[in-house]
């Protein structure tokens, strides 16, 4: 079943600073992290692993772990398991409906 992207729900993601904070990170890890904190590419797309966004970010895992997850519920990040990690890239899909949506208005 395909989700289709909400508007609404992506912006009022976006609207806490916090969670911009951690989508910069996320969108542009090659100027926020140390190349090796950047894993590899998938599909694609530069991943980061959530210990890093912890560790940038300078909040609590439960904390970025809640923004993560709202982020990810609004349609704006993907994740992906490896082991015990967790890996995040930008929902590109997203993102380029989300600027198709905006230039429209």
């Amino acid at each position: 079943m395909i989700k289709h992207f909400d508007l609404d729900k992506a912006l009022k993601a976006l609207a806490c600073g916090t969670r911009r904070h951690i989508f910069e990170i996320i969108s542009h890890p090659e100027g926020t992290l140390p190349p090796a904190a950047i894993k590899g590419v998938f599909r694609g797309e530069r991943e980061v692993c959530v210990c890093h966004i912890v560790e940038k970010s300078g909040l609590a895992n439960s904390t970025v772990s809640h923004h993560l997850a709202v982020l990810k519920e609004a349609g704006l990040i993907e994740a992906r398991r490896e082991g015990v990690w967790i890996y995040y890239r930008v929902n590109r899909r997203t993102l380029k409906e989300m600027k198709a949506m905006m230039a429209a208005l």
